[in-house]
């Protein structure tokens, strides 16, 4: 007696491209995962048997989510359709015994971080960076966040940011700020976001600007096979560039003995950041007597000619005057010289 048979596959789960000579597609010339194939009908006389292969190509990327390709096949002819079973799996109690295979697939996420690469930034400037992110592995990520952090001596600048940007608890430095992504396609190529801080004016002399931002997922596509790679750190050097001028003038360059005259100390900063612990020194010639010191800001020693001035603020001025009584070996009263230190 013999039988004609016919074989009907059905791929119930798996991700791929079914391709096999002879086998026909129910919807489509290329089926692709969930569509019925099956064999042309033969011919298959008692007491032989016939292996038929049935191939598949894997996407790549596989969809997201998927963890294992199941694939179900049946024999159908002149007598009670019989499912295929998995030698090497537990015979599923209904009779059906579908093949499982795992997927070695996952989502491999990377992260780039890059300042500009300026020689500096000065104080009150905005700070751009720039995050470059992308899927370098087979599987989709999805939930995807990128976290940063907002550096010490920096504000949060969401006006030059990406939008969407979440800070807590505000956006002073120290603050957690994420950005949503959702689903990154593998293979989808690189995408770059924007975080920017604006630096502290007036800033801490002796700090530099340290950030570091990272990047996950939900782990709904598996673990990433390579998580070194997902966060960068960049450092930008600060510059304090204050630049001082100071002057000196009389009020009277040819007085008589016994006349007062009153000498004015300027010091501007022209910036561009504020000058700190600023120290002006004036010793007064022996032929000065009585001086007096009035300051626009700090406080001088008219026993040592040190003028304590601290801090000027870019574009600030600060003014020393001092008034003494000439003597009668005073011969110019100009021949006192100022000299300033900054440090």
């Amino acid at each position: 007696m013999s039988r004609r048979q016919t074989f009907l596959l059905i791929a119930a789960v798996g991700f791929g491209l079914f391709f096999a000579a002879g086998w026909i597609g129910a919807e489509s010339t290329q089926p692709r995962s969930g569509e019925t194939v099956s064999t042309e009908s033969f011919t298959l006389p008692a007491g032989q048997s016939v292996v038929i292969e049935f191939e598949v190509t894997v996407d790549n990327p596989v969809g997201a989510g998927a963890s294992f390709i199941s694939n179900q096949g049946s024999v159908t002819g002149n007598f009670t359709t019989v499912a295929t079973v998995d030698p090497d799996a537990s015979p599923d109690p209904s009779g059906d015994d579908a093949t499982d295979t795992l997927l070695g697939a996952a989502p491999d996420l990377t992260l780039t971080k890059d300042d500009g690469s300026p020689a500096f930034v000065l104080p009150g400037a905005t700070l751009v960076y720039t995050l470059t992110f992308e899927n370098v592995g087979n599987q989709t990520a999805s939930g995807v966040v990128i976290t940063e952090t907002v550096p010490a001596g920096t504000t949060f600048n969401a006006a030059s940011s990406t939008a969407g940007w979440v800070c807590a608890p505000d956006n002073t430095a120290g603050s957690t700020c994420t950005l949503a992504i959702g689903a990154v396609v593998a293979g989808a190529g690189a995408a770059s976001v924007n975080f920017a801080v604006d630096v502290d004016d007036p800033f801490m002399a002796g700090m530099q600007i340290d950030n570091t931002a990272s990047i996950a997922d939900d782990g709904t596509g598996g673990t990433d096979p390579t998580p070194g790679n997902n966060e960068d750190s960049t450092t930008t050097t600060v510059v304090i560039d204050a630049d001082l001028e100071i002057t000196k003038t009389v009020d009277n360059p040819t007085p008589l003995v016994g006349e007062q005259v009153t000498f004015t100390i300027t010091v501007t900063n022209s910036g561009p950041s504020p000058a700190t612990n600023v120290v002006v020194t004036d010793v007064l010639e022996t032929a000065f007597a009585n001086p007096m010191a009035v300051e626009s800001q700090g406080t001088y020693d008219t026993g040592t000619g040190i003028w304590t001035v601290g801090t000027i603020n870019a574009l600030g001025t600060a003014t020393l005057d001092i008034t003494v009584d000439v003597l009668p070996s005073a011969s110019d009263p100009m021949a006192t010289g100022a000299f300033i230190d900054v440090f």
